[in-house]
């Protein structure tokens, strides 16, 4: 089920299922901003989806096998174009994550799925408790996590807005979709 824009910070957030998100007035519970969409319309999703040759991700034209790698590789500012495919992966961007990133699948998010394979969460973001890197995740589906915290994201000190990102069948527990 697609997920409206929304925006949350996120100190350590358990929000299961994420259409019902509950807006906790302490700063350590998610918190909602009807901010609209990041996408300013630019991108040619089906023009940059038939690029795709195989590869997982990409930013700008450095191509990634892995999301992983590309998770690595980001820095400020970048977008991460997700191909579309099922990518069995457990991408994690580390401590030092750099704000502004965008990770955006090419496709609706039943087309670009990242699963955790059912050993281990699809994505963790760890922000930096000092700056508290932005975040975007768009068109993307997590599925098949299995984690303690947050079985389909897991994400600390980061401002997260998402669109049409689908968390399901995923379990942990606490926060079966997202911790």
């Amino acid at each position: 089920m697609p997920v409206a824009p929304l925006l949350l910070w996120l100190v350590s957030c358990a929000v299961e299922p994420i259409t019902s998100v509950d807006t906790g007035t302490s700063p350590d519970e998610p918190q909602l901003s009807d901010s609209g969409s990041q996408d300013s319309g630019e991108l040619d999703i089906a023009a940059e989806a038939a690029r795709c040759r195989g590869e997982a991700a990409r930013i700008g034209e450095q191509v990634f096998q892995t999301l992983s790698e590309a998770a690595l590789a980001a820095r400020a500012g970048d977008q991460i174009l997700v191909c579309p495919g099922v990518w069995t992966e457990h991408v994690v961007f580390p401590e030092e994550t750099p704000t502004g990133i965008s990770l955006r699948g090419l496709g609706t998010a039943e087309q670009v799925v990242i699963d955790g394979g059912n050993q281990g969460r699809p994505l963790t973001i760890y922000g930096n408790e000092d700056d508290r890197p932005e975040f975007n995740l768009t068109s993307l589906t997590l599925t098949g996590g299995l984690a303690t915290n947050g079985g389909g994201l897991y994400c600390t000190h980061t401002i997260l807005s998402a669109s049409d990102l689908h968390v399901t069948r995923n379990r942990a527990e606490f926060g079966g979709g997202i911790a």
